[in-house]
Parts: C-alpha cells; sequence; structure tokens
C-alpha cells in the first residue's frame, strides 16, 4: 500500500520496502536525496541516505532481495539496460509517474 510507503510507521514489514523505494529512486533516477525525502514524507535527507545504504549493503549478501529487485526494475522499465539515466520521477498527489526523455 502506497500510503504504508510514505507513512512514518516502523514495523519491519514497512521499513524495508520504503529503503527499496529510497533505493529505486536513487538508482534509476537523478533525483537528489531531499527530494527523494519530499516524495516519500521524509523531512530528512538523511534518512533517504541511511534506507539507500542499508540497502547496498544487504544486496551484497541477499541474493533473494537483490533478485527482487531486478524483478522490480525491469517491471518498471522493461528495456532497462538501454534507457538508464534518461528519466525522472515525479509525485503527483500521491501518484508516481515517469516521464522517459526520447532523443
Amino acid at each position: 500500500n502506497a500510503q504504508d510507503i510514505t507513512s512514518k510507521k516502523r514495523n519491519a514489514e514497512f521499513v524495508l520496502p520504503r529503503q527499496v523505494v529510497m533505493y529505486l529512486c536513487r538508482e534509476l533516477t537523478d533525483i537528489s536525496l531531499t527530494n527523494i525525502g519530499k516524495i516519500l514524507d521524509r523531512k530528512d535527507h538523511t534518512t533517504v541516505l541511511h534506507g539507500v545504504n542499508k540497502i547496498e549493503v544487504q544486496l551484497a549478501t541477499n541474493s533473494e532481495l537483490a533478485q527482487q529487485i531486478e524483478i522490480i526494475k525491469k517491471k518498471i522499465i522493461p528495456n532497462w539496460l538501454f534507457i538508464k539515466g534518461l528519466f525522472h520521477v515525479y509525485n503527483f498527489t500521491g501518484s508516481f509517474f515517469i516521464k522517459i526523455y526520447e532523443n
């Protein structure tokens, strides 16, 4: 549920998905940590940095998480390797939109 991702809840069932969203926003866009925090209703960029770092550390040892994140990436962007860095994510009234830049 998108509201749970942006909530202040600290239950483990919400923290990992929220950190994955932070990681994907950082990995797949050029959005600043501050703006990722705003998208997720987090005021502090250090919260986002912590979430991104936690996922990066877990990816080194957790192949199941790495596989799940790759599946998410492929669902977001079917031809991920060809267009990485050519899009932005926008948040309008709680919904995420992706704008792909055409050459």
